[in-house]
């Protein structure tokens, strides 16, 4: 597994700990800068994934828009590997 694979299986753990603390969400939507920020990416990068419909988010304004947790944690799940 490269570094990077390790390191967003464990953002991805850490969002579905905080998905299942308490049996709820403790954050439902993600600002685009706090998102890039969580997966270690830069914000244009992010929005790179997002113009190619890999992740999909709700757009507020031409240069402001939200993510849903629960599809930042599916759209992570999509790029979980299997490594024999």
């Amino acid at each position: 597994m490269t570094p990077k694979q390790e390191e967003l299986l464990q953002k991805e753990e850490e969002i579905q700990t905080r998905a299942t603390k308490q049996g709820k969400l403790e954050r439902e939507v993600w600002l685009e800068e706090d998102l890039a920020s969580l997966l270690g990416i830069r914000k244009y990068h992010l929005r790179d994934i997002a113009a190619a419909n890999k992740l999909p988010y709700i757009r507020l304004s031409k240069t402001h828009r939200l993510y849903l947790d629960s599809t930042v944690y599916d759209w992570l799940k999509t790029m979980e590997r299997i490594i024999d």
